[in-house]
């Protein structure tokens, strides 16, 4: 109840604060979590180059890719259709969906939205399911974090197959790239309560970043038999892109690319590591576009 009175009270906080035009909103949210303000024009933090992408506005592939189903076509133009998961159904309405047709289990996945996965185990989970996306498709998430390219108008749902790991959720791989270069990963460990997870470079070398939620795990794990199939990958995605995290999945030593994401917790990050911060945003060569030369 506590839960459910908190996410009432902060939807209607943030709706109230739509009256703030979205630049006006992401200086003065950027104010209050590093007490300074962003650098736009010049921009040299990792925190502020994402500010500077979302003032400046997305480009038409950025806005393509930011959707789950566009990253599956665009990986196709690319020659990289073996690399994702093949959609049981794309519709733009939740009610196109036909929820008693689809093989179980399975799962919709909700675009321009933030955590929206609804899993159907079997029938039995259909109506539970429903009257969540209901509650889904009334919000704009635009609100929290005023991201340009998500639009609840341009929304998609995605079905996919539930897929597991001998029972166990598949391994998440989350590929930071720079300028066209695959840096870092961070590698979310399969069924953990707390989050946990991890920042590695493509030596399977820990690397200090310090997440804003979440536990950061204390014990490294050896993913290098995977680095090179996931570096090979990443690569191809991110090329036209100053910066893009690449998030991938792992099925039977299979690399597949499950989405793209350009603002990371909505920019809002390392506000507790300026060193990784400067650090990071020294290695994007921003002109003024997301996208590369």
């Amino acid at each position: 109840m506590e839960n459910d009175f908190r996410s009432k009270f902060r939807q209607k906080f943030f709706e109230w604060l739509w009256i703030i035009d979205d630049n006006t909103y992401n200086y003065l949210r950027y104010f209050l979590t590093y007490k300074r303000w962003p650098n736009i024009k010049h921009p040299k933090d990792y925190s502020e180059v994402l500010m500077a992408m979302k003032i400046t506005g997305p480009s038409d592939l950025q806005i393509r890719c930011s959707d789950k189903a566009g990253v599956k076509d665009y990986c196709r133009q690319i020659g990289l259709g073996d690399h994702v998961i093949e959609s049981l159904d794309v519709c733009t309405s939740i009610d196109d969906l036909r929820w008693d047709d689809y093989p179980m289990p399975y799962v919709v996945k909700v675009s321009n939205a933030s955590k929206w996965n609804f899993i159907v185990m079997s029938k039995e989970d259909i109506d539970t399911a429903k009257n969540s996306l209901k509650i889904c498709e009334s919000r704009d998430y635009r609100i929290y974090y005023r991201e340009p390219c998500y639009h609840p108008k341009m929304r998609t749902y995605v079905v996919e197959p539930w897929i597991t790991k001998d029972g166990h959720s598949l391994e998440d791989y989350k590929v930071f790239c720079f300028n066209g270069e695959p840096t870092y990963i961070q590698y979310n460990f399969p069924d953990s309560p707390d989050k946990e997870r991890i920042i590695l470079d493509f030596d399977n070398q820990p690397h200090p970043y310090v997440f804003s939620t979440g536990t950061c795990a204390k014990s490294v794990p050896d993913i290098s038999s995977h680095l090179p199939a996931l570096y090979e990958l990443a690569k191809k995605v991110c090329e036209p892109f100053v910066y893009v995290r690449v998030d991938c999945y792992i099925i039977d030593a299979r690399v597949v690319v499950g989405e793209m994401t350009f603002y990371p917790s909505g920019g809002w990050v390392l506000s507790e590591s300026d060193s990784v911060n400067r650090q990071w945003g020294s290695q994007i060569h921003w002109k003024g576009s997301d996208l590369r030369d």
